[in-house]
């Protein structure tokens, strides 16, 4: 055993293995074990082929096993030595790229003259690196394990608030979200818009407008996953938008009560955004909360500069078509939502459907003003949600978009559907001092067969709304909670 761990370089491909399961670990909440399972096998790959260069450089398998090592230690704790940096010396000249890389790049060149000009048979290096990823990997193995066993063990039940509905009437309910879309109070108190001719297209249409309706977070993973339980987030560790919150908010909406009650009551689920519900993951690439395996890639080299470098280098570069990649990635996802919708409506089931689309618009990218015309590229890849002007531009866009889905469900509707229109919080994108609570102005609006809205009130919060909904609807007895809102620093 102990020539096998002077001998062979296990050490070189535990090192991607360990940096996985390390950000598995931490990360448990956002990344699968099946996209954990691939990360490690490319990186494996990767850690392979960067071995070969340097054995064609040394044509010496021990001395290009440690370069190899060194160069992929630089790459997969970039991150965290940066953020150590950063840390200890906040602000300073050391933290910088144009220092940092330099300095790396100049200390794996010294290495690899030392590794070339050394005479060693790197024994010692080679046992003690093996035996300490040996190590590191039970450790990490065993703190896994207990992410899963104490995953597994957690299973959500209904509410006992919910009671029995008996020979309750279930139509199709179709739960449309357009992210950031505000409520026309705001609209005519902040951007001199008014947005009565939407409103009024929509009563046409038997939809009852939540007058000054507001979201109960001004965040999006904390607004949706707050309305689909039922309830205020009380389990936040704090008021911050950081990754700690969101794994409490991904945890909450995977098997979210809404889920669960239209489950007891014979309804089949299509999911149609970038959240992910037990049995049914997200339908469109994620923004709201850390899409896939990106929480641990982010940490590397590679990562960081993808984050903090590579948006201003493809700028420079004028490489437009990577710029396009990257703007038109919302897009994508909204004509995907719209297409899968518009085609569950039309597909035949045996039992009722509840269909979550979530539209990321009127949202930033301001893709298109009133009349379809597209936003340049130019002016889309300044990523900037603040230009007033372009939102309600965009609005105007969205609210064609959203009539004509409308129409669609309705008209292609074997038996009238329960529609559900609203904005998941308002608009966000402020430059100047505004009060807070147009953050959370929401546009709301129910169309329900038998036109019951006597029971919803205005300048209600999107939780109660949801209560009171289920309480008309589905003869529930829900009490109506406190009309709060929480604002998340982001």
């Amino acid at each position: 055993m102990k020539k096998q761990f002077t001998n062979s370089a296990f050490f070189l491909f535990l090192l991607p293995v360990f940096f996985v399961f390390h950000g598995l670990t931490e990360n448990y909440e956002f990344v699968s074990l099946k996209d954990a399972a691939w990360l490690t096998l490319f990186y494996i790959g990767s850690t392979f082929i960067i071995f070969l260069l340097c054995w064609i450089i040394y044509r010496n398998s021990r001395k290009a096993s440690l370069l190899a090592f060194v160069l992929m230690v630089i790459f997969f704790f970039f991150g965290s030595f940066h953020d150590a940096l950063k840390s200890i010396f906040p602000g300073s000249f050391i933290t910088k790229y144009t220092f940092i890389l330099p300095l790396l790049f100049i200390l794996a060149l010294l290495i690899f003259f030392l590794i070339k000009k050394s005479k060693s048979n790197f024994k010692p290096p080679f046992l003690y690196l093996n035996m300490v990823f040996l190590v590191l990997l039970v450790v990490e193995s065993f703190a896994i394990s207990k992410k899963i066993a104490d995953i597994k063990t957690t299973v959500v039940s209904l509410n006992k608030e919910f009671i029995e509905c008996i020979n309750c009437p279930t139509p199709d309910i179709y739960l449309i979200v357009a992210d950031g879309y505000t409520s026309n109070t705001a609209l005519k108190e902040v951007f001199s818009y008014d947005n009565i001719d939407f409103e009024t297209e929509l009563k046409k249409r038997n939809f009852h407008v939540i007058n000054n309706s507001f979201s109960n977070y001004n965040s999006t993973a904390h607004s949706m996953t707050s309305m689909l339980n039922l309830r205020h987030l009380n389990d936040l560790s704090s008021l911050i938008y950081n990754k700690e919150n969101l794994a409490i908010c991904y945890d909450l909406i995977k098997q979210n009560q809404t889920l669960l009650f239209f489950k007891s009551i014979g309804y089949q689920f299509y999911n149609y955004s970038d959240f992910y519900f037990t049995d049914h993951p997200a339908a469109t690439s994620p923004t709201f909360l850390f899409a896939k395996t990106r929480v641990i890639s982010s940490q590397t080299l590679w990562g960081r500069i993808s984050r903090d470098l590579w948006y201003h280098l493809v700028t420079d570069l004028k490489l437009n078509f990577v710029i396009n990649k990257s703007v038109y990635g919302q897009l994508r996802n909204n004509n995907k939502v719209l297409k899968l919708t518009e085609d569950i409506v039309e597909t035949e089931s045996p039992l009722p459907k509840f269909v979550y689309s979530h539209l990321v618009m009127p949202h930033h990218p301001y893709y298109f003003d009133r009349n379809g015309n597209p936003t340049s590229i130019d002016k889309l890849k300044e990523f900037s949600g603040a230009n007033k002007k372009d939102y309600v531009e965009y609005l105007q866009y969205a609210n064609n978009k959203l009539l004509k889905l409308v129409d669609h469900i309705k008209k292609k509707s074997v038996q009238p559907p329960i529609i559900i229109l609203m904005g998941d919080h308002g608009f966000r994108q402020f430059n100047d001092s505004v009060n807070k609570k147009y953050y959370f102005m929401n546009l709301s609006s129910f169309s329900i067969p038998n036109g019951d809205y006597t029971r919803f009130y205005d300048s209600s919060s999107s939780v109660n709304q949801i209560r009171t909904f289920l309480n008309i609807q589905f003869n529930q007895t829900l009490s109506l909670l406190a009309d709060s809102t929480v604002f998340i620093q982001q």
